[in-house]
C-alpha cells in the first residue's frame, strides 16, 4: 500500500482493476479498527471534572464484529467472499497549498473512513455490502477531475449517510470448517432500499466535518455556518447540479 500511495491515485485504481480491492479494503478496515481501539485509552473530556470515561465509552463493539473479522483476515488466512465487501471509492485530490496532504475522518456509527494521503483520497464503508456506492453513484458520475479537500470530505459525508439510511441491512458471518478453513461471507437484497434524504441530518454531518466552516465568497462566517447547518450547501455541485471544478 505504501508503494501504491506514493505513485498516486491512478496507480491504486489500476491495481484494483487488475487485482481487486482486497488489500486496500482490508488495510482501510485495519486503520478504522485500530483508531477506534485507541479511543479506549483517550479521555472523552480533557477536563476530568466532566468525567473520566474514554472516548469509546458509547461504542457498540458488537457492531464491529464483521469489521474486526475483515481486518484480521490475512492474520488467520481467511477467505473474504465478494458479498462481505463494502463500498470503496478511490479518487485524486488536488492540492490548494493551504491544507495538509494528510486527512482522516471517521464516522463511527456509519462505519465509514475517509483517508487522504497526498493526492490520493479513499472512502470506505465497511458494513453496507456496497449499497452506499449505489446511492452515491449519481454524485460520483458527475465528478470531472480531482476533488478539493472540502469536496472529498463532503463525498465522505454522503457515503456515510447513505449507509445510515440503508433500510434492508446486509448480514455477515464467519464460517469455520472442520478442517479449520475460515470464510467470511454475507447476504443482502438485490436492490438496496434507503430512507429519504434528510437535509437536516446532512447539515449536521457537514458541520461535524467542517467545525469551522470554510470561507464562502459573499457570505459572512455566521451566514456560511447557518447555510452549512441547513444542509442546503454543497461544495461538490453548483445550483445547476454541475461539478464545481474550482
Amino acid at each position: 500500500m505504501s508503494g501504491l500511495n506514493e505513485k498516486g491515485p491512478n496507480a491504486l485504481q489500476d491495481y484494483m482493476v487488475e487485482n481487486g480491492g482486497l488489500i486496500p479494503y482490508t488495510w482501510m478496515a485495519l486503520i478504522f479498527l485500530k483508531a477506534h481501539l485507541k479511543d479506549n485509552d483517550l479521555r472523552k473530556f480533557l477536563d476530568p471534572r466532566m468525567g473520566e470515561e474514554p472516548i469509546s465509552a458509547d461504542y457498540l463493539w458488537e457492531h464491529m464484529h464483521h469489521l474486526h473479522a475483515v481486518a484480521r483476515a490475512f492474520h488467520i488466512n481467511a477467505t473474504i467472499k465478494p458479498k462481505a465487501f463494502g463500498s470503496m471509492y478511490v479518487f485524486p485530490v488536488r492540492s490548494d497549498r493551504t491544507h495538509d496532504a494528510f486527512d482522516l475522518v471517521t464516522f463511527t456509527e456509519a462505519q465509514t473512513l475517509y483517508l487522504r494521503l497526498g493526492d490520493t483520497g479513499m472512502i470506505t464503508v465497511f458494513d453496507d455490502a456496497c449499497a452506499a456506492a449505489n446511492r452515491v453513484m449519481c454524485l460520483i458520475d458527475k465528478v470531472e477531475g480531482s476533488l478539493s479537500w472540502m469536496q472529498a470530505r463532503e463525498m465522505a459525508v454522503h457515503m456515510a449517510l447513505a449507509n445510515l439510511d440503508l433500510i434492508n441491512r446486509p448480514r455477515f458471518w464467519t464460517n469455520v470448517n472442520k478442517d479449520g478453513a475460515v470464510t467470511i461471507d454475507g447476504q443482502t437484497d438485490t436492490v438496496p432500499k434507503f430512507r429519504e434524504f434528510n437535509f437536516s441530518t446532512f447539515g449536521s454531518a457537514m458541520m461535524s466535518v467542517f467545525p469551522k466552516p470554510p470561507t464562502i465568497e459573499g457570505y459572512s462566517d455566521e451566514e456560511a455556518a447557518k447555510l452549512l447547518n441547513s444542509g442546503k450547501l454543497s461544495f461538490l455541485l453548483d445550483n445547476e447540479g454541475n461539478f464545481i471544478k474550482d
